[in-house]
């Protein structure tokens, strides 16, 4: 079974997703965070294969969130879901080899999301 998490501030996105990816299936199991404090706090205690999140959090955004996991856990896949994100802020997620980039969140298929896992 996969553990996904996912971490978003905003309680409606958080509910959907979570919704989703429960919806669909009994291999995958889904943990949620409304920060990037939490976040790191369930992935230092539970085994996550995947992480999605949204970029605008407080405490910590996302951004800050992938990179931290990038250099602590490098095995960690990291989706990244923006609306109309900058052509410099497509380059900095590149440069990170755990990460993919999703623009256009409420549009992305499970299809994209399991063909990652």
């Amino acid at each position: 079974m996969k553990n996904i998490l996912i971490v978003d501030q905003d309680p409606i996105v958080l509910q959907a997703f979570v919704g989703l990816l429960k919806s669909h299936g009994g291999f995958l199991n889904v943990l949620s965070a409304k920060s990037g404090k939490a976040a790191l706090e369930i992935i230092s205690q539970e085994e996550i294969h995947i992480v999605i999140t949204g970029l605008y959090m407080s405490e910590i955004d996302g951004f800050e969130l992938v990179t931290l996991l990038a250099r602590k856990y490098p095995d960690l896949r990291v989706i990244i879901m923006t609306n109309n994100a900058s052509p410099m802020l497509r380059a900095k997620i590149k440069q990170i080899p755990t990460a993919v980039h999703f623009d256009q969140a409420l549009d992305i298929s499970l299809g994209s999301v399991i063909y990652f896992v």
